[in-house]
């Protein structure tokens, strides 16, 4: 029900290293539960989160990148409990859903310019 009438996905990677596997089933998962409710995994507007950054063994972000990020989608560094990435990955998300919004009301009712 978590993906009921969604307009825009933040996914949030944890960056401990150990982690990567499970970061890439979770995704696997996510694009399953689109399908389901009958959404496209590739216009959707996504934004990812690699959180935990402050950890001592973390995933590189250029590996993040290569095997989560296959849209090319916006990304960004966070440690969400020193709020460090959070705000600046809600205002991407908030920004890719308003565009969609527009290239949607564009496509249907023309521009208004």
């Amino acid at each position: 029900m978590v993906l009921n009438g969604v307009d825009g996905l933040v996914f949030v990677a944890d960056s401990d290293k150990s982690r990567l596997n499970d970061n890439m089933e979770s995704l696997d998962d996510l694009k399953s539960m689109l399908v389901e409710y009958g959404y496209d995994y590739n216009t959707i507007p996504l934004v990812f989160q690699y959180n935990k950054r402050d950890l001592f063994f973390v995933t590189p972000i250029e590996e993040f990148e290569e095997k989560l990020n296959d849209r090319g989608c916006r990304s960004f560094e966070a440690v969400a409990i020193k709020n460090r990435g959070v705000v600046e990955t809600f205002r991407s998300v908030c920004r890719e859903v308003i565009l969609r919004l527009n290239e949607t009301l564009t496509q249907q009712f023309g521009s208004y310019k």
